[in-house]
């Protein structure tokens, strides 16, 4: 029962992370023109150590493999990934945020 529960979060979180970059990457691409040699940084905070240290290998793969696929350029601009591990503990997120 644990296990089934633990996979669903992992699917929905994998899912909720693929979203988050792919609008991220819109929103910069469509926004006002900060400069045309400015990197877009995208920020991403997950467990990477911890009990969920697994959900957020996950994660980073998942966003990593994004760039790959898509590429790491958007509008000529060049797409930064910003890891934080934050532990999987919600005070420790909320600073990293």
């Amino acid at each position: 029962m644990l296990r089934l529960t633990l996979e669903k979060f992992s699917r929905r979180l994998l899912v909720v992370v693929m979203a988050t970059v792919a609008a991220g990457i819109l929103f910069m691409s469509a926004g006002a023109k900060v400069g045309a040699q400015d990197a877009i940084k995208i920020g991403l905070s997950g467990p990477l150590t911890g009990p969920f240290a697994e959900n957020g290998k996950q994660m980073i793969a998942a966003a990593k493999l994004f760039t790959e696929q898509n590429g790491e350029t958007v509008a000529n601009r060049q797409i930064q990934l910003i890891i934080r591990d934050d532990g999987g503990v919600p005070d420790q997120a909320k600073r990293i945020a």
